[in-house]
């Protein structure tokens, strides 16, 4: 008589078999972790090509398999040194004051490009919660070439902080993006060229250049509000915003926030043939600091969906103002394939141009004020 095998051996090496796969993938998924190096900044210069500056000691490979990470304030005016890749950046709670990297050579000034790029998958920057200070990921001055951030992949920006990130140095690279998640405050302060989209999933992202075009974001495929806030911010008299196309699919708020040098107003254009594609609601807010001048948004390019446009344009006017031009928002293309609602609860709204046929208001309901408080809404037209 054949002898059968005992099945309790066949479990057990089973079982064996899977705890020793279970612990292999533990061990992959701490790998990338494994090999971060954190910056310490013991060493005697603010390059990050001296090997003292890091933990474990020893330059970083700067590969697309490269993390790093700052959690320490020693050296926080620091240089990249030659040309760099990494995958990730990653900022620490111990970030109170203001943080610095500079894509220049440390001895000379020359500029030095700093690569975004993943072997698989995005790369990324994280600003961890309970990171206070200003962090600047470029140049924020000085003198010298300054090389540019390049995007090598798709890009995102989880930042969770209090304080603002600011990239201040032209985000280039085709086809790739950025995303921005988590709550805190992105600001972008260069003219850009990467071609890929701006998605706007939490938090702000400040367009914030200061250039009367909007250089920062035009160069996008799109911008994608999905539940943030883009605050357009410049101190010149004008921003016009007219290549990328606007895809509203999750509530969200287009914020203004001028202050323009001497006596200008300030007046910020969505123009241009691209699309404005409301498909969930917008709230327009404008919260600039100046009130003795008439800053306003126009709205030119044709408004499509069925997602209602919010006007709360001023977070300082009283209810029984009648500054309704602070923060006016005109509304002036063809709109006729818009069916939300137009809720005005402070500030004024402007119809008109060659579209007083209803066009510009789209085919949705006018809603003046709320049951708190009328007067603080108001509608005009011209032509």
């Amino acid at each position: 008589m054949k002898s059968r095998p005992n099945p309790l051996l066949r479990s057990s090496s089973l079982l064996i078999y899977l705890r020793s796969a279970a612990f292999a993938v533990a061990a992959g998924a701490c790998s990338s972790s494994l090999h971060a190096q954190s910056w310490d900044g013991g060493g005697a210069s603010n390059s990050w090509g001296t090997a003292d500056n890091w933990d474990p000691n020893g330059v970083p490979a700067f590969t697309t398999t490269t993390d790093l990470v700052f959690d320490n304030l020693t050296r926080p005016n620091n240089f990249i040194g030659a040309e760099r890749i990494v995958r990730s950046i990653s900022y620490g709670a111990i970030i109170d004051s203001a943080f610095q990297s500079n894509v220049q050579d440390f001895a000379g000034g020359a500029s030095r490009n700093l690569t975004l790029q993943a072997a698989s998958g995005n790369a990324s920057i994280t600003v961890n919660v309970g990171a206070v200070g200003n962090i600047t990921l470029g140049t924020a001055g000085g003198t010298g070439a300054f090389g540019n951030i390049v995007l090598g992949s798709n890009l995102n920006v989880v930042h969770n902080g209090s304080g603002t990130l600011l990239i201040n140095r032209p985000i280039t690279g085709t086809d790739f993006g950025l995303t921005k998640t988590g709550t805190g405050t992105l600001q972008l302060g260069a003219f850009n060229t990467a071609t890929g989209a701006l998605n706007i999933d939490e938090g702000t992202v400040i367009a914030g250049s200061q250039a009367a075009t909007g250089q920062d974001i035009n160069a996008f495929s799109g911008l994608n509000l999905r539940g943030g806030t883009l605050m357009v911010r410049t101190g010149f008299a004008n921003k016009s915003i007219d290549t990328a196309p606007v895809t509203v699919s999750v509530a969200s708020t287009l914020e203004m926030n001028g202050v323009p040098s001497g006596a200008n107003n300030f007046n910020v254009t969505f123009g241009g043939a691209a699309g404005f594609a409301l498909n969930a609601d917008l709230t327009f807010e404008n919260t600039s600091p100046v009130t003795t001048l008439t800053n306003g948004m126009t709205i030119s390019r044709a408004m499509t969906g069925a997602g209602d446009i919010i006007v709360d344009t001023y977070n300082n006017i009283a209810s029984s103002s009648d500054s309704y031009g602070l923060g006016r928002l005109a509304v002036t293309g063809d709109n006729s394939g818009w069916s939300g609602d137009l809720r005005i609860t402070q500030g004024t709204v402007s119809l008109g141009g060659a579209l007083l046929g209803g066009q510009a208001s789209g085919t949705g309901a006018i809603i003046l004020g709320t049951t708190a408080s009328a007067s603080g809404a108001g509608l005009t037209f011209f032509s």
